[in-house]
């Protein structure tokens, strides 16, 4: 499927989704964010935990989004809150 693609899924219901489907926009979303939250923590286990918490949060709200232009950077910048409040919360 086209790179982008996954995008436009992640709007739609993300539980009505195939199971197929729903693994491919999480290794998306992961290929996305991984990076960034694994240079916070330096920890493999605390950045999947981050990821994964993340992405139920981008999942909830991404059906109310209005604007689709910034999806990305909306992404990104949730997974980065979602690993500061986990440093937060583990100080």
């Amino acid at each position: 499927m086209e790179q982008e693609q996954w995008l436009f899924f992640l709007r739609s219901n993300f539980k009505d989704l195939d199971s197929s489907s729903q693994e491919w926009i999480y290794h998306s979303y992961k290929n996305l964010v991984y990076r960034d939250i694994y240079f916070l923590f330096r920890e493999h286990e605390l950045a999947e935990d981050v990821v994964q918490e993340s992405i139920l949060k981008v999942v909830d709200k991404a059906t109310k989004l209005d604007n689709t232009a910034n999806m990305k950077a909306w992404i990104k910048e949730v997974a980065r809150n979602t690993a500061y409040d986990m440093l937060k919360k583990n100080k």
